[in-house]
C-alpha cells in the first residue's frame, strides 16, 4: 500500500455545522471553515483529508 487517507469526524463535524450556520446567515458556504466548496456544484463543501504514509502513519 502507497497511501490512505484520513478524514477527521470531528474535522468533518465541526465544517459541516459551520456551513449550515453560513447557509442560515446567507454567508458564502465555506466562511470560517478550512474546507474548499465544490467548482461544480456550489452546495457541496470538501472536507481536507490528511494523506496517511508509512512515514507519519504512528502519528496518526
Amino acid at each position: 500500500m502507497a497511501m490512505t487517507v484520513f478524514q477527521s469526524a470531528k474535522g468533518q463535524a465541526e465544517g459541516s455545522v459551520a456551513a449550515a450556520i453560513n447557509m442560515v446567515e446567507g454567508n458564502d458556504l465555506a466562511k470560517d471553515t478550512n474546507c474548499e466548496v465544490s467548482k461544480e456544484n456550489p452546495h457541496v463543501l470538501y472536507v481536507p483529508f490528511v494523506p496517511v504514509t508509512s512515514e507519519n502513519v504512528d502519528d496518526i
